[in-house]
């Protein structure tokens, strides 16, 4: 379900740059939450259709796998909260490299 609901949100954005990049931000966000792997596969598809807006597809794949690092170290927490200082220091290290790259998809994607 969450998955047709992200693609109605792709295909119905208006041809605003903008306008595409807060829809893919949604979709990133909602679709990483049931699973990044399955978001990552459909915008690439949507991508693949649309060439020329190419930037907002990469930022919301880049969301969406970054949504996974924090369902890991969530259910490291509940599993073996031991665990979680050394995968917080690892994971941690993941989401800034991400929040790198999604500065510079942001910037560089205006």
């Amino acid at each position: 379900m969450p998955l047709r609901f992200k693609n109605k949100i792709l295909r119905t954005s208006p041809s605003g740059n903008k306008t595409i990049r807060t829809c893919a931000l949604k979709s990133a966000l909602l679709g990483g939450i049931a699973s990044s792997t399955a978001t990552t596969i459909s915008v690439a598809h949507q991508g693949k259709k649309n060439h020329k807006i190419l930037i907002p597809f990469l930022f919301a794949i880049v969301i969406a796998n970054c949504m996974m690092f924090g369902k890991i170290l969530f259910e490291a927490a509940v599993i073996n909260p031991k665990l979680l200082f050394s995968l917080s220091l690892v994971i941690g290290a993941m989401i800034l490299m991400s929040l790198v790259v999604l500065v510079f998809l942001w910037k560089g994607g205006r």
